[in-house]
């Protein structure tokens, strides 16, 4: 981690995404998280396991262009692995984003509630759809 990561605010701030643009990362986002078949914790954040498609990998790229606007603390990976296996789009930062990411994981309906549960994470109380999440 360097001095700047060390120092950022865990903080996501929409307000920081071009309104032309906050559409398509709305719908991006949505398209991305939907995806995912895999949820594993790490210690500073999470991995999302991706189909390994070139369409899910070409919006996740764009999704992350824009997503990075508003949560300027993320650490993005994006990898795909040697001999067409799986996609991992990863977030990972300073102390407490993860407990963000739970949390967004949790109230949010963006990753499909399988997998929520499948990872260990309550989702009892998921009621809000992305949508509604965003300012």
């Amino acid at each position: 981690m360097n001095q700047a990561e060390s120092s950022s605010t865990v903080a996501c701030t929409p307000a920081e995404i071009p309104s032309d643009k906050k559409r398509r990362w709305l719908a991006l986002g949505v398209r991305v998280y939907a995806a995912v078949d895999k949820l594993e914790e790490l210690p500073d954040g999470f991995a999302f396991r991706l189909p390994n498609d070139a369409a899910t990998f070409i919006a996740a790229a764009e999704y992350i262009t824009l997503d990075r606007l508003c949560c300027k603390f993320l650490r993005w990976e994006l990898r795909s692995e040697a001999n067409a296996g799986s996609v991992w789009l990863t977030l990972t930062g300073p102390d407490g984003t993860k407990t963000l990411l739970r949390s967004i994981l949790e109230a949010i309906d963006l990753v499909p509630e399988h997998v929520v549960r499948a990872a260990g994470l309550p989702v009892a109380s998921r009621r809000q759809s992305p949508a509604e999440a965003v300012p």
